[in-house]
């Protein structure tokens, strides 16, 4: 189930902006580093170093830990369980700074 969410998302942010399915790869699992990996075009298109849990029970304190740890951009987690929808979570002085450049609306 977590290698179909990476995907998912991965997925998503391919479609959402308008990327190649080269531009945005999931990497295989248990390999270190981002689980997407994002070519230039994706990166300045989606600045985000994710990670992806798709758990029953999450440890978010722990799971973004792990993003932050190894993140050269801005950390982003993306997160769910079975039969909800994915969140995400990301630092409060990131938000603020999507709000001011209204990257949200």
């Amino acid at each position: 189930k977590g290698r179909k969410f990476q995907q998912a998302v991965a997925a998503d942010v391919q479609a959402y902006f308008g990327l190649a399915p080269e531009d945005v790869v999931s990497r295989p699992m248990g390999s270190g580093g981002d689980d997407l990996m994002l070519s230039a075009a994706a990166r300045a298109a989606f600045p985000f170093a994710v990670e992806c849990k798709h758990v029953e029970a999450l440890n978010l304190w722990s799971a973004f830990a792990q993003v932050e740890r190894r993140a050269t951009v801005t950390p982003l987690l993306v997160f769910r369980r079975h039969r909800s929808a994915p969140m995400v979570a990301l630092r409060w002085t990131d938000f603020l700074v999507l709000c001011g450049t209204r990257a949200f609306l």
